[in-house]
């Protein structure tokens, strides 16, 4: 667990004013993104059209239920995770504002920096499922991923304050920082088709021996069967995608921890490894194969890139690693 500095009377001040700072900011963030207008129509069946510059031929109808999805998406997503956070992490808290020092990706960090790729990952992944959910209720592509960015970094940045408060975890600004790079790169990819089709960041998971021995089954916390990967993707690029083979092809370059979180280190050496290799393309493979000639929105479509995008299914990918 990461090693907590609590507030003492020489440092209350800083230690309120950061709490007090973060308070604003998120909720600023949260009104923001509540009431932001809707000002970028998607027409219908086209969620990369450019914003509109006018309502005309839009009904009133239209921009009622854009604006009620848009709720239900921002509420929903608050809530989900203020929920979870209770349930999992805050019960315990003294009201006392603590700073983590978690030593970013050193060997004597709790996680050996697992951690960190997944506070990235996960910023990654809520900020583009939010864009997807934002274009389902009528705002266009370029709208949909600034309103992502704004409700998935202000909702990370409530669960850092209120982690700040949890007797186990407290405040970290390692945490912060990969919320901001994870909602950032997703953010670039979103407004930028071919580094889209060109890069992937994905998990792969396998349940590990520790989770096993200790008869762990939540895989967020089974940290050793973690494996963050960043994928450059043959489909990509245009030279390569027109080959017949290449184009299922992927360049894996990731990083994981073993024998730190679930294990305390006495089951297993503790390690912290860099990842390369290839993996394959399974979005690619289903497209020419089982979704041959289907309509690029078909549902199960849809549903398999989202996976694939961001998942590595373990078998998919053969790679080396190198301890540190």
């Amino acid at each position: 667990m990461p090693e907590a500095r609590y507030c003492s009377m020489s440092v209350v001040r800083p230690c309120f004013l950061i709490s007090l700072g973060i308070t604003v900011l998120s909720i600023s963030l949260f009104l923001v993104g509540l009431h932001i207008p809707v000002n970028s129509y998607a027409q219908e069946n086209d969620t990369r059209q450019p914003a509109m510059e006018t309502y005309e031929g839009v009904n009133e109808t239209d921009l009622e239920q854009t604006a009620r999805r848009t709720r239900w998406i921002i509420w929903g997503t608050a809530l989900s995770y203020a929920a979870y956070g209770y349930t999992n992490w805050w019960k315990a808290n003294d009201g006392e504002f603590n700073v983590a020092d978690e030593l970013w990706f050193q060997e004597e960090s709790y996680a050996g920096g697992a951690d960190k790729l997944g506070h990235a990952y996960s910023a990654y992944v809520t900020t583009r499922l939010m864009t997807r959910g934002f274009e389902w209720a009528g705002h266009d592509r370029n709208h949909a991923a600034n309103l992502g960015a704004i409700v998935a970094g202000s909702t990370l940045l409530g669960v850092e304050l209120f982690d700040g408060f949890a007797q186990e975890y407290g405040f970290s600004r390692e945490d912060l920082i990969m919320n901001i790079l994870g909602v950032g790169m997703a953010v670039v990819l979103e407004n930028n088709q071919k580094l889209d089709d060109l890069f992937d960041f994905r998990v792969q998971y396998r349940r590990s021996r520790d989770a096993r021995e200790l008869n762990e089954r939540d895989p967020v916390s089974d940290y050793s069967g973690q494996t963050y990967l960043f994928i450059l993707k043959a489909s990509g690029v245009p030279a390569l995608r027109s080959s017949k083979f290449l184009q299922y092809l992927e360049l894996a370059v990731g990083y994981g921890s073993r024998g730190y979180e679930p294990d305390d280190g006495s089951l297993l050496d503790r390690e912290r490894k860099i990842f390369y290799g290839l993996s394959l393309n399974v979005s690619q493979i289903l497209d020419s194969s089982v979704f041959r000639g289907d309509r690029q929105s078909s549902r199960a479509r849809v549903i398999s890139r989202n996976i694939f995008e961001y998942v590595q299914i373990p078998g998919t990918a053969a790679l080396a690693d190198k301890g540190l």
